[in-house]
């Protein structure tokens, strides 16, 4: 250990020189000038986790620090959030294309330290003004992921002392409101009523996503965890669907995209869905087809339910393509994947089922009351009996009935 001026240890690699600065070296790192000892131990210790880590280590110059770019630092940054396993491939994927489309064009130039509030607004004028690359405008969600990725960007640098307060507003009150909190209600966020859906899948009678839909319908999962679902994973014997992961089209390291097959985001995710009656058609039918399944493109997709014709799972564009024609030539107000969702847990709601088993069966994050959080211990059995409402409930809809019996074969 190296000693101060005045014989103090300073800590591993740390020593004072008679001027008063601290000098760091330790081998396999650059060695430093630092003006305190907290700064040197804060350069020791960051190196060193870089170097554990097998990322890049700095220079040690002070001007490196202090003069970095923007557009320097998000690449710094991003590249340790995903070597460190702080957040997911497609969140990584997700982060460069929002720095990309907004916050880049107006900072990316600047230095770290000379960036204004002023400059954090100019970027959110430009995401409410501004299309997208496919000359739509940003939704909300998009907006305020923008503002959500700048904000963690200067919280980090402020972490590493490389400024002295961030420039970020901790309110997001100048990005344009949404449609809920204008009081509209978004078209994807409703559910179909039996009328609509006879005219909705009279049009997909012929869709080869025709089963995928039927199965978002009467499960209320996700369009990722059905990408993902395997045979393996349903058990019609004991009527359970295993759901453990979801399958993303996302941005890996680097600028290459490809499919990213991962755990569920959250632990509420990971779930089994009780198989019901009309969920049990839809099931038979599809391993009826097994047979005739394309040939995964991948080992990672071997054994997968839904796949292209080339081997690789269904991509939501060219289902959400489907359901807007569909719709269109229904006559109905365009739909999305989501839409089922809403349609299923209306349905169960209407059947009568609790809402924490409903919670369960569609893997919705634990509520902020604490007593559905803490208290409250349900089984899949729980799920099972629950159910059975939801059996009664459409039974007596001859229409549902009518369009679970429709086979391709019936529209030849």
């Amino acid at each position: 250990m190296g000693k101060d001026i005045h014989g103090n240890d300073c800590g591993k690699g740390i020593s004072q020189r008679a001027d008063g600065r601290y000098y760091v070296r330790i081998k396999g790192i650059p060695p430093a000038y630092r003006d305190t000892l907290r700064d040197a131990q804060a350069y020791r210790d960051d190196q060193l986790y870089r170097q554990r880590n097998g990322l890049p280590l700095l220079s040690g110059r002070r001007r490196e620090r202090t003069e970095i770019t923007v557009d320097e630092f998000f690449h710094q940054w991003i590249t340790d959030e995903i070597e460190c396993g702080n957040v997911r491939r497609s969140t990584y994927g997700n982060r460069i294309s929002y720095y990309n489309a907004g916050i880049k064009p107006v900072i990316g130039h600047k230095l770290l330290s000379s960036v204004t509030r002023d400059d954090c607004k100019a970027i959110v004028k430009r995401i409410n003004t501004t299309n997208s690359r496919f000359g739509r405008p940003y939704k909300h969600n998009s907006k305020r992921a923008n503002f959500a990725t700048l904000r963690e960007l200067f919280e980090s640098a402020l972490d590493q002392e490389l400024i002295q307060k961030s420039p970020v507003p901790r309110k997001q009150r100048f990005i344009d409101q949404s449609a809920e909190q204008r009081g509209e209600k978004p078209p994807w966020k409703r559910a179909l009523n039996n009328v609509e859906l006879a005219k909705l899948f009279s049009q997909l009678l012929r869709s080869s996503y025709r089963l995928l839909i039927l199965l978002a319908w009467t499960t209320g999962m996700r369009i990722g965890e059905l990408s993902a679902l395997r045979y393996s994973d349903v058990d019609l014997e004991n009527g359970i669907i295993h759901v453990g992961r979801n399958v993303q089209y996302g941005r890996t390291k680097g600028n290459k995209s490809s499919w990213l097959v991962q755990p569920p985001k959250t632990d509420s995710g990971e779930r089994d869905v009780p198989i019901w009656n009309d969920c049990r058609r839809v099931l038979e039918e599809i391993f009826a087809l097994r047979e005739f399944a394309p040939k995964p493109a991948d080992p990672a997709f071997e054994g997968m339910m839904f796949l292209t014709k080339h081997g690789r799972p269904i991509p939501e564009s060219n289902v959400y393509a489907a359901l807007v024609k569909a719709s269109d030539r229904a006559g109905i107000a365009r739909v999305t994947m989501h839409t089922f969702r809403h349609t299923f847990v209306t349905n169960c709601r209407r059947a009568g089922m609790d809402e924490l088993v409903i919670q369960r069966i569609v893997g919705h994050a634990e509520g902020s009351e604490v007593m559905s959080d803490t208290y409250t211990h349900l089984s899949f059995q729980d799920c099972q009996i629950e159910l059975k409402k939801l059996n009664k409930e459409l039974s007596k809809n001859p229409v549902l009935s009518q369009i679970l019996s429709q086979k391709l074969t019936d529209a030849a």
